[in-house]
């Protein structure tokens, strides 16, 4: 038995490794080369019916357009980068309406037409080869166009896009004037990242405008949303309204007394209608402390009137928001007034 060196067992790992992405990058070559195959196909059989129904209008104008819809709706992306299919497929439509024409089917030649129209979107097509017959009806119809209408398709792309109307391509916003009817619309990103948008866009309202969207960020919404996002600053309370309340019982409460003591000063503690000292041995000598209790008093509820007008006047201008931006009840329940009157 022979040993596996080091490098030989590297280059072993290094070619198992390597195995499937080699085998997945030969089964999309397959895939591509299939379809390739395929697109080249219909576009022989496109012109074989073409061929066929030049011949013969009335046994293969439906072979025609079977040839038409498979193009169309079995390879769009190879026929959106081919300028000779997109060609192509405008002679087999104008064929189809010249050869429903001759048989005497008006109604299916005037809709073969308008489909040319909308797919050439005003570009120039050879009408003038297929006979006096089919450029009657090319310029029929398009003045019935015309006649009917014009809507367009807005198209806001958040990324980088390509935009194709009828497997053609359209500029990147869209087209704003279009005649009136069904349109294919497909939106893709240049870079691939994004899923692909496909849909029929029905234009069937005068000058009005579809829009559509491609790429659109996706957002999150705010679960706690500020409906205020440059709130006012909370200015803090002079004083806490409790403490504002004590000052101004308590001085009210002051003042009573001071009041009470200046109005017994100088008189007699037994009463009596003679208040002096030949009538009386002691006299009440309580002028100073009620002097000064009633100023003391006076300034405290001064003090806690004023501290507790700015509170107030304060919270007034900034209330305490709820969840709905109200104020709320229990900072409304806190306000209160406080009458006092002083008699001496």
């Amino acid at each position: 038995m022979t040993a596996m060196t080091p490098t030989s067992l590297f280059v072993t790992l290094m070619w198992l490794s390597a195995a499937p992405e080699a085998g997945a990058s030969e089964a999309g070559a397959a895939v591509s080369e299939a379809d390739a195959a395929g697109y080249a196909e219909a576009l022989a059989e496109l012109d074989e019916a073409q061929r066929l129904a030049n011949d013969d209008p009335a046994s293969y104008a439906s072979r025609l357009r079977d040839a038409i819809n498979k193009l169309t709706y079995e390879y769009p992306v190879d026929l959106r980068d081919d300028p000779d299919g997109q060609r192509a497929r405008v002679m087999a439509q104008l064929t189809l309406a010249r050869c429903l024409f001759n048989i005497d089917d008006a109604e299916g030649a005037r809709e073969a037409m308008d489909e040319a129209i909308r797919t050439s979107r005003g570009d120039p097509m050879p009408v003038g080869d297929f006979g006096p017959g089919l450029s009657a009806l090319h310029k029929e119809r398009v003045q019935a166009l015309e006649k009917a209408g014009n809507a367009g398709i807005d198209v806001t792309c958040h990324a980088p896009c390509r935009v194709f109307i009828n497997e053609r391509p359209a500029p990147p916003t869209g087209i704003e004037t279009l005649p009136l009817g069904k349109y294919r619309l497909v939106i893709e990103a240049r870079d691939g990242d994004r899923e692909t948008v496909e849909k029929i866009v029905t234009l069937d309202v005068a000058d009005r405008v579809e829009k559509v969207m491609f790429a659109v960020p996706s957002t999150t919404p705010d679960p706690n949303p500020n409906p205020n996002p440059n709130p006012e600053p909370k200015r803090d309370r002079i004083m806490p309204r409790w403490a504002e309340a004590t000052m101004i019982a308590g001085g009210v409460v002051a003042a009573g007394v001071g009041g009470l003591l200046w109005g017994i000063a100088g008189r007699c503690p037994l009463g009596g209608e003679e208040q002096t000292p030949l009538h009386c041995e002691q006299l009440y000598e309580t002028l100073p402390a009620g002097i000064v209790t009633v100023a003391a008093g006076s300034a405290l509820l001064l003090g806690g009137v004023v501290t507790l007008s700015i509170d107030e006047v304060r919270a007034k201008r900034s209330p305490s928001p709820s969840a709905d931006g109200a104020e709320t009840n229990e900072a409304s329940a806190m306000r209160f007034g406080i009458n006092y009157t002083l008699r001496f």
